[in-house]
């Protein structure tokens, strides 16, 4: 079975270049890597994803991580505008990767990315989503709707929600993907303090089967330490063997961060690579890609795709830019849903803020 190599974390990869090729400090973490986009640096996030892609990637992920559909419309964006930049951090990477079946990912963080203050890695107590112990569902509900629905306009193949915490955030998702988009294939990736337990202290095998009984494709472990992965995968091995119709995923960081509840984060530089767990992981489970996250960068992408004998892309970046730029893909005409799509989504932010602020 052929392994493919997924990306790297384009966020810190951002970071990595602003910082080494153009003299400034940092990239704004607001919307982090999402933040090209915002800016109309489509030059830019085209040459990033371009270099991850020549380095190996079989499989992108698209920067809509840290694009909350509430904050970007809470901050004044107006919907189409929202859209025009989905859609262009869409058909980028689909571009580049030829619009070939599964090379192209929407990724899609959890609604603490909302809060833009790193709480995907709280524990239950101090998580946004929760009160006092008590899931508010309504919000999270809410909050899904408007951005799924965003994100759907932009016709994806596939949806991965990444770095979940709360089994009942999960839950929230797979009930609006049932109820209001079922032909849209997604998955659910969920990030993990230690080898049993998402940050809220969701176990991995209750995890893993409320995906497996969902109409998921993907089930995935992304942003952590990849030291756990082995124990991890060894924990639902038993149970997931039965579930061929669900494909893992694995987008470890680079081991090299630790995230801790109170925004820590701790480092260790003499981690081991995720390059040097491959032969491990396969042992025990059928998989379907393995990436990076946080720290991951094209160097080490590379070295996972040459592990797992993936073809490289061709490297001439300024050509596939012209050619990108002259064809009908950008831009490209708005679907007839959007004015109704975003009608309906600016109702539901009223709602969304009355619950919110409650």
């Amino acid at each position: 079975m052929h392994i493919r190599t997924l990306d790297g974390g384009f966020g810190t990869y951002a970071v990595h270049v602003y910082k080494t090729e153009k003299a400034k400090t940092d990239v704004s973490r607001r919307f982090w890597s999402f933040e090209l986009a915002l800016n109309r640096d489509y030059s830019q996030l085209f040459e990033l994803h371009k270099r991850i892609a020549c380095n190996g990637s079989e499989t992108l992920f698209t920067t809509h991580y840290q694009a909350s559909v509430p904050r970007l419309m809470m901050d004044g964006w107006d919907y189409e505008d929202i859209f025009n930049t989905f859609e262009m951090s869409y058909q980028i990477p689909k571009f580049i990767m030829n619009n070939e079946p599964d090379s192209v990912f929407v990724s899609c963080g959890p609604f603490a990315v909302f809060m833009q203050d790193n709480t995907e890695y709280s524990d239950k107590q101090n998580h946004p989503l929760t009160k006092s112990g008590l899931f508010n569902e309504r919000l999270a509900q809410l909050y899904y709707q408007i951005q799924i629905s965003t994100l759907c306009l932009i016709d994806p193949d596939v949806i991965v929600f990444e770095t979940l915490g709360l089994i009942e955030e999960a839950q929230v998702i797979i009930k609006v993907m049932k109820e209001q988009h079922p032909t849209i294939k997604y998955g659910l990736s969920f990030a993990f303090k230690d080898g049993i337990s998402t940050y809220a202290a969701s176990d991995i095998q209750h995890c893993f089967m409320v995906v497996a009984e969902s109409e998921a494709t993907y089930f995935g472990l992304n942003c952590t330490d990849p030291k756990l992965v082995t124990n991890l995968l060894t924990t639902i091995k038993n149970i997931a063997t039965p579930h061929k119709q669900l494909s893992l995923i694995l987008k470890p960081n680079c081991g090299q961060l630790t995230f801790m509840p109170d925004s820590r984060v701790i480092t260790n530089v003499k981690a081991k690579k995720i390059v040097d767990y491959i032969d491990e992981w396969r042992s025990l489970l059928p998989i379907w890609g393995i990436g990076g996250c946080c720290n991951v960068l094209p160097n080490e992408i590379l070295s996972i795709s040459k592990k797992l004998n993936c073809k490289l892309q061709k490297t001439n970046i300024l050509e596939d830019k012209l050619d990108f730029y002259q064809s009908n893909l950008a831009p490209s005409t708005a679907p007839d849903s959007l004015k109704a799509v975003g009608k309906e989504c600016t109702l539901l932010l009223d709602e969304f803020k009355k619950a919110l602020y409650f």
